[in-house]
């Protein structure tokens, strides 16, 4: 960081940043200046986080520093007020432009003026946004001119009137005279309207008007063709996009995925349940949103979501796959794409879209289209990894369309100059995680493998990428003696790095695994064998453990658990758990209080001495033995929903729910560790009724 930093006095936002003990920063974005506007700060490095200023002719305190600081922030606050006001104004402006046009369907709707440039800029936003809010309400216009209006609306940024210097009176209460006098509107017609549409304050402006927009977007949807229809999504895409943005910063708990059911027997009736049962779970009806995710309802713009949410499922509805074009197929890709990794998954729309892939995937191929040559086209490259990323991040995964992109990727060359290696990187990575581990499709990790260790070590990025590269490797059953003898001369190399909580954890249970593994599996070997092992595959599901020797290696695993055991302890004291924490798991909630009226040593939200977070822990006393029992509740993030076309009857799709490979490696640890583990899926637990959930959790702990 430079020593010294302009501040530029002329409409300036700014940040300031407390960066450790010895030093602060400054962010500044600045426009225009003249060079007595220039103040030079100079940061000094003592552990009193002073900073000294140096003006010719003066020298300013603290004080006088923050009191500007704080001058220029509430002028950015008055830049964004004003900046929203002309958007409105635009905004109305157009609408009482098509009211004029159509006169005759919209008689005595213009008859109060539209405000402007007022002292008070949120009361003037307030009552323009009844003016907005009568007019949508009573105005009739053609199906393409809501669609503009809905492009101009979406356009607008909600105030938060808590946030802002100039706060807006928020009228609570019942409508009594008292209230009403409270309000200075232009006329009493304004007065009528916020009452009667519950107008009181900005936050219910924006929702009432984004409503009425909404609803009549849905009366015309028939009229409008699939471009129209990918507009209103983008629109979707982007709210969504700056409301997860701003849910899950850095230092707030992480929301859950929004999985939106189907509505038809398609899905929901024909989910497999686990444990070998051919028994179907029929579901009934879609999930209510509002019952899973409570959450929602306690954050900023909740409201706006779900109309967005209904919105989109509307459309998607609607789309018609046969008469999609390639381009528009593309922006659909990026739509599924963009909303899948930001946390709202529409399950049964994505597996329209990976089928109609699919099914123009095999048109291409009888008609000999694909480049089966060394060569692939960037449109492809992205296409598919779009495609890999929807499946990875909502959990559905094709397994014809898994195929199809194992056998693509054998195809190509990775190497070629117009592919992007690190992305090529990821989708492998991402890809090996969505496939069963073959011989067929082993050339995945090994691309991978080889991709890590020619990549600069220095660089943060390439560092990250190892640590996920050894990560996948464990969750899918893949132990390198050789690479990871590499990875720990890479981890004590870089021991005193500070990498992200996240990363930090992936390192700290590859870790976990390898001891696992070593000492559990690997120990138990011969003293020849265990000196030229090289690979060891496991699986899991069926706890099948596949060996690989070579003469060409040669180990010393006595050295290497000392040093895992050593890497283990100094990633465990890195960990940092919250051991309070709010959790809005309605579930595990119920089975926590089943569990008490028979228990007392049951615990929620449980940290192991090994730092592994369990949803429910008991200590469980049979036969003068104390037996430690961690319940994992799995929801739906838990599973991969994998589809399959029926070898007989090609039409019809057989669907399974399996356990994701993090969920796999964690009961796995959690065996290891001398744990008692029960997994209760989501899907059979929210099908029994209450006595019934008790009465098998109760059974399974006496199998115990």
């Amino acid at each position: 960081m430079k020593n010294t930093t302009e501040i530029i006095y002329e409409r300036i936002n700014f940040k300031i940043h407390k960066i450790g003990q010895n030093e602060s920063k400054v962010l500044v974005n600045y426009k225009k200046c003249s060079n007595r506007d220039i103040i030079h700060i100079r940061h000094t490095h003592k552990p009193t986080n002073t900073m000294r200023m140096s003006v010719s002719r003066r020298t300013y305190s603290n004080r006088t520093i923050f009191n500007t600081f704080r001058r220029n922030l509430s002028n950015a606050k008055g830049y964004i007020t004003n900046v929203e006001g002309k958007k409105i104004e635009k905004t109305i402006h157009y609408i009482e432009q098509c009211i004029s046009e159509e006169s005759i369907k919209n008689p005595n709707l213009l008859f109060f003026k539209t405000l402007h440039n007022q002292e008070d800029k949120l009361k003037y936003i307030h009552m323009n946004l009844i003016k907005m809010s009568y007019l949508l309400k009573n105005m009739q216009v053609s199906e393409q001119k809501w669609l503009t209006i809905y492009e101009k609306i979406s356009n607008l940024c909600p105030l938060d009137e808590k946030q802002l210097t100039n706060k807006l009176k928020t009228l609570t209460g019942k409508y009594d005279t008292t209230s009403t006098k409270n309000i200075s509107y232009n006329c009493a017609l304004q007065n009528r309207i916020c009452k009667e549409y519950n107008l009181l304050n900005l936050n219910a402006c924006y929702v009432f008007v984004l409503k009425i927009v909404i609803d009549r977007l849905i009366n015309y949807l028939p009229l409008y063709t699939i471009s129209n229809y990918l507009l209103i999504l983008n629109f979707c895409e982007k709210f969504f996009s700056f409301f997860f943005n701003l849910h899950n910063r850095k230092g707030l708990k992480k929301l859950n995925f929004i999985y939106i059911h189907s509505a038809s027997n398609n899905y929901a009736d024909n989910v497999k349940v686990l444990k070998n049962s051919n028994k179907l779970n029929r579901s009934g009806e879609k999930s209510n949103i509002a019952y899973q995710y409570k959450e929602l309802y306690n954050l900023k713009y909740h409201q706006i979501v779900t109309h967005k949410i209904n919105l989109m499922l509307q459309i998607l509805e609607n789309i018609n796959y046969d008469q999609i074009e390639a381009s528009q197929f593309s922006q659909l890709a990026n739509f599924f794409y963009a909303t899948t990794k930001g946390g709202i998954i529409c399950e049964k729309n994505v597996q329209n879209f990976l089928s109609h892939y699919f099914k123009v995937a095999k048109k291409k191929k009888l008609k000999n289209e694909i480049l089966l040559s060394r060569i692939a086209s960037p449109h492809d490259v992205l296409i598919l990894s779009q495609i890999i990323n929807i499946m990875y991040y909502s959990k559905i995964i094709h397994s014809e369309v898994v195929l199809h992109l194992v056998n693509f990727y054998k195809n190509i060359n990775p190497f070629s100059s117009i592919i992007c290696k690190r992305n090529m990187f990821d989708n492998y990575l991402k890809l090996l995680t969505l496939v069963e581990l073959t011989s067929q499709n082993l050339y995945l990790y090994n691309y991978c493998k080889y991709y890590v260790l020619n990549g600069n070590m220095q660089e943060s990025t390439h560092m990250s990428q190892l640590c996920n590269f050894f990560f996948v490797s464990s969750i899918v059953g893949i132990f390198n003696i050789s690479l990871f003898k590499f990875y720990i001369n890479f981890l004590k190399k870089n021991n005193k790095t500070k990498f992200k909580a996240s990363l930090t954890h992936k390192i700290y249970y590859t870790l976990l695994g390898w001891d696992i593994m070593i000492n559990r599996f690997i120990k138990n070997l011969s003293k020849e064998r265990r000196e030229t092992l090289e690979l060891v595959i496991l699986k899991y599901d069926t706890k099948n453990v596949h060996y690989t020797y070579s003469d060409m290696v040669s180990n010393e695993f006595t050295y290497l658990s000392h040093q895992i055991n050593y890497l283990t302890h100094c990633y465990k004291n890195k960990i940092v758990l919250e051991k309070e924490r709010k959790n809005y798991n309605f579930n595990q909630c119920a089975i926590l209080h089943i569990l008490k009226k028979h228990y007392k040593n049951v615990i929620y939200e449980h940290i192991t001495s090994q730092k592994i977070l369990v949803d429910v822990f008991i200590e469980l006393y049979k036969n003068n033995q104390c037996k430690h029992v961690a319940i994992e509740f799995n929801g739906r993030t838990h599973y991969n929903l994998v589809i399959k076309e029926q070898e007989r009857a090609p039409n019809v799709m057989h669907y399974t729910m399996k356990e994701s490979n993090n969920t796999k490696y964690k009961k796995w640890i959690l065996t290891n560790l001398n744990f008692y583990t029960i997994s209760i899926p989501y899907y059979q637990w929210n099908g029994l009724y209450e006595s019934q959930k008790e009465e098998h959790l109760l059974h399974a702990l006496c199998l115990l």
